[in-house]
């Protein structure tokens, strides 16, 4: 017999913190400013620089989110997984998502 369970990857809201931002929904490269500060190499550590974050184009917001949350490719956005019910025992059915 099989019935449905809460997805323990989303806590049931087919949705997760992403995995680039940690839910800040700021861009990890320049930390939500758009712009990257470095040393040039062979420059004395005074001599800083700047250039446009290549990961975000200057937005400053993460690449792969606008919420801070992702999809759940585990339970593909439902929230729920099926469990299978065995001899009174209670067992999910983890399965292989590609």
């Amino acid at each position: 017999m099989t019935i449905t369970d809460t997805c323990p990857m989303c806590d049931g809201r087919g949705e997760r913190p992403c995995d680039l931002c940690d839910g800040s929904q700021l861009c990890p490269a320049c930390r939500g400013k758009g712009i990257i500060r470095f040393n040039p190499m062979g420059a004395p550590a005074s001599e800083k620089t700047t250039e446009p974050c290549s990961w975000c184009n200057e937005t400053g917001a993460c690449p792969q989110c606008n919420t801070g949350l992702v999809f759940c490719e585990y339970c593909h956005g439902t929230g729920e997984i099926v469990v299978e019910m065995e001899a009174g025992r209670r067992e999910r059915v983890y399965e292989e998502h590609v």
